[in-house]
């Protein structure tokens, strides 16, 4: 998604999930890509991870071990605003879209008019030439 932003509720339910979620996971929650995902959490500050597996997935992963109640609420919270600014940006390119159609019908009009305005042109020109030619003889 193109329009993500860090909101205030994104970026405080992003902190309780943080400890909780690999990067891949939190990509897979954000639908974004890696990179953009450790840009906002650059510019979140929250801190950079260490190299290999991280002990506190490892406890969560592959277990029957479930995430505390407050990471399970942080989850669905931060999936409902993904999904709010997922529906304003489509909205965004629809009318958008919409615009630009809009800007295309009026420029084709336009250059149809200068067409037939030339076209007008080009036969009064024709036939004051002709008309020259008959005073002439």
């Amino acid at each position: 998604m193109k329009d993500f932003y860090l909101t205030e509720t994104i970026k405080h339910y992003w902190e309780i999930v943080d400890p909780y979620l690999n990067n891949e996971e939190e990509r897979d929650l954000f639908g974004l890509c890696m990179n953009t995902i450790v840009k906002k959490r650059d510019e979140m500050g929250l801190p950079e991870r260490p190299k290999g597996r991280p002990k506190t997935v490892l406890q969560f992963k592959d277990t029957n071990n479930e995430y505390p109640e407050k990471v399970k609420k942080a989850i669905i919270e931060i999936k409902k605003e993904v999904k709010q600014m997922q529906e304003a940006y489509r909205k965004y390119k629809e009318e958008t879209k919409k615009q630009k159609e809009e800007k295309q019908k009026v420029k084709e009009e336009k250059q149809k008019a200068k067409e037939q305005n030339q076209s007008y042109d080009n036969m009064k020109s024709i036939h004051r030439t002709n008309n020259i030619n008959k005073e002439n003889k």
